[in-house]
């Protein structure tokens, strides 16, 4: 019984055999005395039918002056990006598949986006089966959930999903040639590779390897290890950056987010950086020309002069 104008929640909940069915609603709205009547079917319910009786006597009269029943939207499904997705990302648009299957019901969705396992709401009520959270920010995990909403004010709660955007890195026995478009909270050369049989970066200046204490995102490292395995960095995405480049091969790092056309490179002066490069194919143990800068991975790139490099993905 409606005791003001407003909306109300409800949650109704059937157990059987230790195992619970729920029906609820959110944000349904009602008058001062009006009654709203619900019933449901379980058994109907549990084969899909329309189950759930609501009759509604708006004036409180005692006189039910309309009679529905309906079923609960659809269950929110075939998530984008796939439930357990990692992606080199920092920036996603959510989807999912929604919908209702008593014909002529709406459905609005209320999405729930964060980084905790229980995450918080971020939109409601809207009807799109899509949701643009923005820049991400970070490397990790990430959850989010869909609850369904019909115009009767039915609900229907979907699951946690996770996605990651932790940067992973696939190293093969042997040499490895990468780079790291991540700012961790630790860069030691140690903690971002441990285990490593041996890292070495390039001194363009002196010609010669060294061993670097710390990891820089700018830079490329050869990397050996003894066996297969996968390191993952999470931190903070770095989506472009700027660095001196000498006369002669350089070895450099990637950007997190996406690819990078290195055909014509962003370079001051101008013309100062040859518009290819060779990275390391660790499965053939040979290089490998390209002109294109992929996320992860390290390269040589020739310099005419002494010059500042600047890897960006292009302008949205």
């Amino acid at each position: 019984v409606g005791t003001s104008d407003g909306d109300y929640g409800l949650g109704l909940i059937s157990m059987t055999d230790g195992e619970s069915t729920a029906v609820s609603t959110t944000s349904t709205p009602t008058t001062f005395g009006a009654v709203h009547e619900y019933s449901v079917d379980w058994e109907a319910l549990a084969d899909g039918q329309p189950a759930i009786t609501i009759e509604k006597d708006s004036d409180g009269d005692g006189n039910f002056e309309e009679t529905i029943v309906t079923t609960p939207p659809n269950t929110p499904s075939n998530p984008s990006p796939a439930n357990e997705a990692n992606l080199a990302a920092d920036s996603v648009v959510l989807e999912w598949t929604g919908g209702d299957p008593d014909a002529g019901d709406t459905v609005t969705y209320d999405i729930y986006f964060g980084t905790d396992t229980n995450p918080p709401l971020v939109a409601e009520d809207q009807f799109a089966c899509t949701y643009d959270p923005g820049a991400l920010g970070r490397c990790g995990d990430f959850y989010w959930k869909i609850i369904a909403r019909d115009n009767h004010g039915i609900t229907t709660e979907g699951p946690v999903w996770r996605f990651s955007t932790a940067l992973q890195l696939n190293l093969k026995t042997g040499w490895n040639m990468v780079s790291v478009p991540v700012e961790a909270a630790d860069m030691s050369t140690s903690a971002i590779f441990p285990g490593a049989d041996a890292v070495y970066t390039w001194n363009t200046a002196g010609k010669s390897y060294s061993m670097p204490s710390t990891i820089e995102p700018e830079k490329g490292y050869w990397v050996a290890v003894s066996s297969d395995r996968i390191v993952t960095v999470e931190g903070t995405p770095v989506g472009s950056w700027s660095d001196g480049a000498g006369t002669g091969w350089n070895m450099v790092g990637s950007v997190y987010g996406g690819n990078v056309d290195f055909r014509d490179p962003d370079d001051v002066p101008d013309g100062s950086v040859e518009g290819f490069a060779y990275t390391w194919n660790p499965l053939t143990k040979s290089y490998a020309y390209t002109t294109t800068i992929e996320p992860g991975k390290g390269y040589w790139i020739a310099a005419t002069q002494n010059c500042t490099l600047t890897i960006a993905p292009p302008p949205p």
